[in-house]
């Protein structure tokens, strides 16, 4: 006896590809409407790699449609097993389905945004189990993954390179505030020119990295040949924030795999960002059966911040992913106001003076960022 499963396609892929992997079947019916026909092609690309899948196309709000291919479906193979998952559609489309699975007995579910099965028949409720893979994830989103890096301990120099720079930038501010303010018109554009401030601040680039020095003495020696974008562009705290974020993976019974400098095709258009690649995520985890986008900025957030993580988070994850925004300095009372609007959640010290040690309880902090994602 088969396993057939009868999927009813809405707006999002997601949910329903949910249903596919949390139950195993020897054939997919995917239906669905004109409107939503390139997500039927999206997910049968990824369900046709280990099982046969078809698409149905009904119109939205004619119960005898919906109710034709079902019957189809079932007198082709009457003595099979069937599923139905109800969780797309319009309701016309969902109680039309529903009829017919209780014309043949049929187990009818449907899934949640926290990550549920409800049994319809016994109104059971049960966790899924599936873990989708990031790849298949961004395959059904309809978007094309450029490059990223799978973070591992490889890393291991810059890293270091990064405490150095915060070290540096926490016992000489003025010092850094100085330097990023010339970086910004002379560094920038020549990265072989030094750069010799009004006060007497000196930066030298070396075969490996860069020096700082002031009034002749050395302040701070990177070796590392992304000293400049670590120490000028904000990368030494996403280095910090990743490297934690894999300590704290590592330490979990089944670990998340975690990318960082996520770039995609820009097929899709988010906003105008005129300064930083708009298809870019600075890190990025799979929790199972959702993708969490953060993005880490070592100066203040804005509101331009919060937007651009919400359209990435939109784009690229759909209404089920979430997203995280990690930041080095406290985050200003409007900006956590219109970050809670659009639920997404924040990682930054209360106090300026907090800084310091912030990322000493890193893992616990970000442990419990997690669990409160309702997940």
């Amino acid at each position: 006896m088969a396993k057939i499963q009868i999927t009813i396609l809405g707006k999002e892929p997601l949910p329903v590809y949910y249903a596919i992997t949390e139950f195993d079947s020897d054939m997919i019916h995917l239906i669905g409407t004109k409107e939503n026909r390139s997500i039927g092609k999206r997910i049968k690309s990824v369900v046709e790699k280990s099982v046969p899948c078809k698409i149905h196309i009904v119109e939205a709000y004619n119960p005898t449609d919906m109710v034709n291919v079902c019957e189809t479906i079932h007198s082709k193979s009457p003595n099979d097993e069937y599923i139905y998952n109800l969780t797309g559609g319009t309701k016309i489309m969902s109680l039309a389905a529903f009829s017919i699975a209780v014309k043949y007995g049929a187990k009818t579910i449907y899934t949640t945004q926290t990550n549920e099965i409800v049994d319809m028949q016994t109104y059971q409720i049960t966790p899924m189990k599936c873990i989708l893979s990031n790849e298949n994830i961004f395959i059904l989103q309809g978007q094309d993954l450029k490059s990223f890096d799978i973070l591992n301990r490889h890393n291991a120099d810059k890293v270091n390179c990064a405490k150095e720079i915060k070290e540096f930038i926490e016992t000489n501010n003025k010092v850094y505030s100085n330097l990023s303010y010339y970086y910004s018109f002379v560094y920038k554009k020549n990265l072989h020119e030094n750069i010799e401030t009004d006060n007497r601040i000196t930066l030298s680039k070396t075969t490996d990295g860069l020096t700082v020095e002031k009034e002749g003495e050395l302040l701070l020696q990177l070796s590392h040949p992304d000293a400049a974008d670590l120490l000028f562009e904000g990368r030494w705290w996403e280095t910090l924030v990743a490297d934690a974020l894999l300590t704290w993976s590592e330490s979990l019974d089944h670990p998340y795999e975690i990318w960082q400098n996520v770039k995609f095709s820009p097929k899709a258009e988010i906003v105008s960002y005129k300064d930083r690649d708009k298809n870019e995520v600075d890190i990025l985890i799979n929790i199972g059966t959702k993708i969490l986008f953060i993005e880490c900025k070592s100066g203040k957030i804005t509101q331009d911040n919060i937007y651009k993580i919400d359209a990435v988070r939109s784009t690229y994850g759909g209404n089920m992913s979430k997203a995280v925004l990690t930041s080095y300095y406290p985050i200003d009372e409007i900006i956590k106001e219109k970050a809670k609007e659009l639920d997404i959640r924040l990682f930054a010290p209360e106090k300026l003076w907090q800084r310091s040690n912030f990322l000493d309880n890193i893992n616990s902090q970000f442990k419990n960022i997690i669990e409160r994602l309702n997940i």
